[in-house]
């Protein structure tokens, strides 16, 4: 078993444990990213190579990875550096490499640049087949807030060789040919998704999103709690009606005393994941996480 833990505490931390699998086990950790080799991300997953791994990595001012590393675990260096890593750069660029801006009341579209990059998260289907790239753009009137998504589709097997070519150092995501790339305007207002968690795809391409909003210190849980099944869409199409709400507000998912965030997701099969929940106790510290598998 495999654990990802960001500790934001002081310098940032990216650290990775193990476990063989049992009743009570026993957690080593297996690899540590800190200063620009980390940053907040939700993306860790088994790269479909020996001993290879996806991880963000490269944190910006905001705090949120910016690049996509593989790395080799367990490793028994600490790392400081994106650079000590083979890696995807130039996230902004990957597909069209457009944003869309609907202030005129219609979909135009500009170059995407690397200013008006916030965020990402990535996925990989459960057969290991395909690839799925989910980026967020900045909003014009708050640059720390996320505004619109973009969903890009590669082939895995596309990804690896271009990274097994670099030879530790970084590809440009705009140069690997794409499969397929849709966007949702606006992904992070209330009246869309939201609050945007862990990130997960099946292997008929339905993206699956978590959300649920972070508590404030000594807070209760947010509400909406949920998950999102949504297909795979259409550049400058909605998918919205087809969208598939999982509610998990009134679930059984609560601990007394302690506040819920939703997190990561890893998808076994179509309606078939696990769902990790971390806990916040009364000072806003996270001390408690279960993993949860939801069947529909």
């Amino acid at each position: 078993m495999y654990a990802l833990q960001y500790n934001n505490q002081y310098d940032p931390h990216n650290y990775v444990y193990r476990a063989k699998k049992r009743r009570y086990p026993i957690f080593k950790k297996v690899f540590s990213a800190s200063k620009i080799a980390g940053g907040h991300t939700q993306t860790f997953m088994y790269a479909n190579q020996k001993s290879k791994w996806f991880i963000g990595t490269k944190k910006n001012q905001a705090g949120w990875s910016t690049q996509l590393a593989r790395v080799e675990i367990p490793s028994k260096n600490q790392h400081f550096s994106n650079t000590e890593f083979s890696r995807l750069a130039y996230l902004n660029r990957a597909g069209r490499g457009l944003k869309v801006d609907d202030t005129s009341g219609i979909d135009e579209f500009s170059r995407f640049t690397g200013k008006d990059f916030l965020r990402f998260d990535a996925a990989i289907s459960p057969q290991y087949k395909t690839f799925l790239l989910a980026t967020v753009d900045r909003k014009k009137d708050n640059l720390i807030k996320g505004d619109n998504g973009y969903f890009i589709l590669y082939d895995l097997n596309e990804i690896n060789q271009a990274l097994d070519d670099t030879d530790g150092s970084y590809v440009n995501l705009g140069e690997i040919p794409y499969l397929s790339e849709f966007y949702i305007k606006h992904i992070t207002a209330k009246s869309k998704i939201g609050s945007l968690q862990g990130f997960d795809l099946d292997d008929n391409n339905n993206v699956y999103i978590s959300s649920e909003y972070g508590p404030v210190k000594g807070g209760v849980s947010k509400k909406p709690r949920r998950i999102i099944k949504m297909p795979w869409g259409v550049w400058g199409q909605s998918n919205m009606r087809e969208w598939e709400i999982l509610d998990f507000d009134n679930a059984d998912i609560d601990i007394p005393g302690y506040a819920t965030e939703l997190e990561s997701i890893q998808v076994i099969a179509q309606n078939d994941l696990y769902l990790t929940i971390s806990y916040h106790n009364s000072a806003g510290t996270t001390t408690r996480s279960r993993i949860y598998r939801v069947r529909w």
